[in-house]
């Protein structure tokens, strides 16, 4: 049955490492040993018996994890890293660069993204390099062996956000937050005429071959506001 349901989510790994559990089994997903486990499933009345696929890798503290290149050059599709439960992005990310015989000094120009695909949708997420990657593998693969199938890791060139192209003469307050998944961002300026200007500049800008889709966003500060002013708001039908 293991191997079956392996097939059955296009799962390419030692059947050994995966086991089943009986849903409603006392206690809760009680592990499945018997070799023709569907008669002996726990039933519950107006529920149909129910099993769950679970990883359980080879050793918890030790494994390997796949790590792609981005949109930089690199000879083969990804490289298997070695990492423990102690192993950060910055030390994934430092042997990912020796495996693709990159310089491992310019380590800061890239970072580590993990990348999952959830009904159809794609989901980028930039790490922190003090994570560990194979901690949050075992658990997403406790939460779902699917999930675990559908996560992927990749290195990549850190971006010149376009912001950085507007220069000291429109100084911001600050940028975030990011949104990678979407590829946007929130910036922030204290004075409402560069930030019409860096609007119109921003406007203006390709990138990556693209023109950029710029939105300004008014922000009304209370303390900013005259004393004795009234707002009243107006309800449209």
């Amino acid at each position: 049955m293991i191997c079956a349901a392996l097939r059955a989510f296009h799962i390419s790994d030692d059947p050994k490492h995966y086991y089943l559990t009986d849903v409603y089994g006392d206690p809760p997903e009680k592990e499945i040993e018997e070799f023709m486990p569907v008669q002996s499933l726990t039933r519950k009345e107006g529920k149909r018996p129910a099993i769950l696929l679970r990883y359980r890798p080879p050793d918890s503290d030790s494994g390997t994890v796949k790590v792609y290149p981005g949109k930089f050059r690199a000879a083969d599709t990804h490289r298997v890293i070695p990492v423990t439960s102690d192993t950060s992005v910055e030390d994934v990310m430092a042997a990912t660069l020796t495996e693709f015989g990159l310089d491992t000094s310019d380590i800061n120009k890239y970072r580590l993204s993990e990348v999952t695909l959830d009904r159809g949708s794609v989901h980028e997420r930039a790490m922190d390099n003090q994570e560990g990657p194979w901690e949050l593998l075992k658990n997403i693969a406790r939460e779902s062996v699917r999930q675990k199938e559908l996560t992927r890791f990749y290195l990549q060139k850190k971006k010149m956000f376009p912001v950085q192209i507007l220069g000291k003469p429109y100084k911001f307050r600050q940028i975030g937050p990011i949104y990678y998944e979407y590829g946007s961002l929130i910036i922030t300026y204290d004075n409402a005429d560069i930030a019409v200007k860096a609007f119109y500049m921003l406007r203006e800008t390709c990138y990556e071959d693209k023109n950029l889709l710029v939105l300004l966003l008014p922000n009304i500060i209370p303390e900013m506001i005259p004393e004795g002013t009234r707002l009243v708001s107006h309800n449209l039908c």
